[in-house]
């Protein structure tokens, strides 16, 4: 059965508890990526990580997805002692172990950007991976909410009840998303 977690709820730390447990994981959050400028400007990388400047230059620090109490670290806070900062980064990702995750759904803005070099993208994809998810879906752009949420139905419409692979589900729900007339 499903087990889903909201507001206060969603936290990074039930996230670390429960992902590698879990064939499919959905979120839907806000993900990032943050050039080495942008996170040179950030009061989250000043404050969390000025005792390491490595951290800044490193783009699987600079990418991540936002969970439950994330703004706090973002505004340069603290979070309570014994909790996560809610900002679970790529790095972070890299080093669970998600062997048991068939699908990660990413259904955020800019999960799937990162730092292109000759070894390929660093970012959350490559932190995925590293961890032992099977397959992800990510988005290159920002994504409208209500489109989204549409399409994401669709999605799993066509995986679940009408049995389509994830790759055919995935590109009927964008046709479907396409031909929609209606109140997005």
């Amino acid at each position: 059965t499903p087990s889903i977690h909201t507001g206060m709820f969603a936290s990074e730390d039930v996230f670390k508890m429960k992902a590698s447990h879990n064939g499919l994981l959905h979120l839907a959050t806000h993900g990032f990526y943050h050039t080495s400028q942008e996170a040179l400007g950030g009061s989250f990388y000043r404050g969390l990580y000025s005792s390491n400047p490595k951290a800044v230059s490193d783009p699987m620090y600079r990418s991540g997805i936002s969970f439950a109490g994330a703004n706090r670290a973002w505004r340069g806070g603290r979070p309570p002692q014994g909790f996560e900062d809610g900002i679970l980064t790529a790095k972070e990702i890299s080093l669970m172990d998600m062997r048991g995750s068939d699908l990660v759904v990413l259904s955020a803005c800019n999960t799937a950007l990162g730092h292109v070099s000759k070894d390929g993208i660093y970012g959350l994809q490559r932190a995925f991976k590293k961890a032992g998810a099977n397959s992800m879906i990510l988005s290159l752009w920002r994504v409208d909410d209500n489109a989204t949420r549409y399409m994401m139905r669709c999605f799993y419409i066509n995986w679940q009840i009408y049995g389509m692979s994830k790759y055919d589900a995935f590109m009927a729900a964008q046709k479907q998303l396409r031909n929609f007339q209606g109140g997005l």
